[in-house]
């Protein structure tokens, strides 16, 4: 079948990031460290769980050239997993080709020193000579970028994958390109988009720049922080959504070798949403996105403001899924009560309201909807209770939700926090551009608080996009060790040091 391919721009719409690999090993040695980097990102603790990413297929489209080297081998140790499970497309000669089982190189293409890189760390096999984040995956889609964008994005086709790796660039922000990219994530919303954020050191780049993925940046600090590349987009949206540790593979400061990071955490937290009491919204996009946004470490230096969620380099800030887990875990609570009020407020916590969400932690998956004249505010209150050892709480909230299929804009979400109280507003998160907004308050007084999600009501298609959203929130409020405990434990891990250094002399 004779089918159109972007071949005039090849070059320009998907190139590798950062123009470190050379040669076919990309400078990775062989026996590079495992465990540091699975370790800082929460990898190890559920991998000693059982949770390896079983059951999630995935897949990863990857940057080419004429002679189509695109393919990770899994036959190298570095992935070492059944060259079974593992199917290649493209269009070489001019036709659709498909392979599946079979090593490269084969009749779709040849290896990549690139793809293979990217591969190890996203799903590298335990048994291998290095470990990646989801090792125990089920299948890989391993695509021609130019032919995953023409022929499943641009189609609308369906795939088996739960989670797309995208390690590349189209070189500059695309509005059409992300516009495609969105209107699939928004018709296939059980599978996660993540993309590094773009070239080191310039500015977000498409397809990290659609609304409906997660873009993700390099972490480093000190002078090295020079590699990351920096938001917002050209837009004004807050991009980067994330960052990750360069994995163990010191030399190469690359946003294309992070990104697998974010990619197998999204299929661990996968692979764990099938123990929850409702699967398919434990298993939404939005509802890992919003997981993993949330439960990110903040790092020195990072900042927001109430109109720009995340910070310009660092996102949501370091990914952690172990944390994200444990809020998966904590289980889904829906809003205590739901009330309108005229177009722009006010907002103020609604009254005689009694119940509480039952857990300091967790997640929401849920709708809200509005008219033309009125507001709607979802409302979760929260009586937190200070207890020995611990007098104030610090608030991680993330609200998600998608820009729905063909639409230039999105439905604007708001999040505010509230003093119930003294109906005094504590915080806001109030991007009229992004669909991300995020909520981080340090040393919360006990008390009664309500965390609201409004939609601002208007005409659709005129001054709003629809009169329904569907979003994604995770939130935890952690309680504070008082400064007498925090030298307590410090005493403790002095003394236990004590004891160490005793036994080993």
């Amino acid at each position: 079948m004779q089918i159109s391919l972007l071949r005039p721009n090849r070059a320009r719409r998907h190139t590798l990031l950062s123009g470190a690999c050379v040669g076919l090993a990309c400078g990775l040695s062989t026996t590079t460290a495992m465990g540091g980097y699975l370790d800082t990102i929460g990898a190890t603790q559920l991998h000693n769980l059982g949770i390896t990413g079983s059951g999630i297929a995935v897949a990863q489209p990857e940057a080419s050239d004429s002679a189509f080297t695109f393919e990770a081998d899994p036959t190298d140790l570095r992935i070492n997993q059944p060259v079974s499970i593992f199917t290649y497309s493209s269009t070489n000669g001019g036709s659709i080709v498909t392979v599946t089982g079979v090593a490269p190189p084969n009749a779709a293409g040849y290896s990549s020193g690139h793809a293979l890189v990217v591969g190890a760390v996203f799903y590298g096999s335990l048994t291998g000579n290095f470990h990646g984040v989801a090792p125990g995956i089920a299948a890989v889609e391993n695509d021609d970028a130019d032919y995953f964008y023409n022929h499943v994005i641009t189609t609308n086709t369906p795939i088996s994958a739960r989670v797309v790796n995208m390690s590349y660039s189209n070189g500059v922000q695309e509005a059409p390109t992300d516009q495609n990219y969105d209107n699939y994530a928004f018709a296939h919303t059980n599978v996660v988009f993540v993309a590094a954020v773009g070239p080191n050191s310039g500015t977000p780049t498409s397809p990290a720049t659609m609304y409906n993925g997660i873009a993700v940046n390099i972490y480093a600090t000190g002078t090295n922080s020079a590699v990351m590349a920096s938001g917002p987009t050209t837009d004004g949206r807050s991009k980067p959504d994330l960052c990750a540790p360069v994995p163990d593979i010191d030399s190469w400061n690359a946003t294309s070798y992070v990104t697998p990071e974010v990619s197998g955490a999204a299929a661990l937290l996968l692979q764990a949403g099938t123990s929850s009491a409702n699967v398919p919204a434990a298993q939404d996009a939005r509802t890992i996105k919003a997981l993993l946004l949330n439960s990110a470490v903040k790092p020195a230096g990072w900042s927001h403001t109430a109109t720009a969620p995340l910070d310009t380099q660092y996102g949501a800030g370091v990914l952690n899924v172990y944390n994200s887990y444990l809020q998966l875990q904590a289980g889904q609570q829906s809003y205590i009560s739901s009330n309108t009020t005229p177009r722009g407020g006010p907002y103020t916590p609604p009254a005689g309201v009694l119940l509480d969400v039952p857990s300091s932690s967790g997640w929401d998956f849920n709708t809200i909807s509005t008219t033309s004249t009125t507001d709607t505010l979802n409302n979760y209150f929260f009586t937190l209770t200070g207890s020995p050892g611990s007098s104030a709480f610090d608030l991680s909230a993330t609200l998600t939700w998608d820009r729905q299929s063909g639409q230039a804009s999105i439905n604007n979400l708001y999040f505010y926090l509230y003093d119930v109280t003294t109906s005094t507003l504590v915080d806001n998160s109030i991007s009229s551009v992004d669909n991300v907004q995020q909520l981080y308050d340090l040393n919360l007084a006990p008390g009664r608080y309500d965390l609201e999600i409004i939609k601002a009501g208007g005409i659709p298609g005129v001054t709003d996009v629809s009169d329904s959203e569907t979003y994604a929130m995770a939130y935890s409020f952690t309680g504070v060790p008082e400064p007498s405990s925090l030298a307590l434990f410090a005493g403790a891990g002095m003394m236990l040091l004590m004891r160490r250094r005793r036994r080993r002399a």
